[in-house]
């Protein structure tokens, strides 16, 4: 146990010093850069999702991400929760 919570420590320090691109800079600053400063975080092939955060949102952005479409990604999702808000002071 001790030693696979210092491995998640670990690779979890190494994200926080990756710089990843941004999908939207106005949103950073007006970086084309950032790294992880909050949680949640949703990085796709090393672009930070900076659209919706709802389930569609996210099923948009993960199925794009495909050259070729997985079957799910044709399937209609639903939610009766709310877009999640919240930040950090960013």
């Amino acid at each position: 146990m001790e030693d696979e919570s210092q491995e998640l420590l670990n690779s979890q320090l190494a994200l926080n010093e990756k710089e990843f691109q941004v999908q939207n800079s106005s949103k950073h600053n007006s970086q084309e850069k950032t790294q992880i400063y909050s949680s949640p975080t949703l990085v796709i092939n090393d672009v930070v999702y900076d659209g919706t955060r709802d389930i569609e949102g996210y099923q948009k952005a993960i199925c794009s991400a495909f050259s070729e479409h997985p079957e799910e990604c044709n399937k209609k999702l639903t939610s009766t929760a709310p877009e999640v808000q919240g930040g950090c002071g960013q």
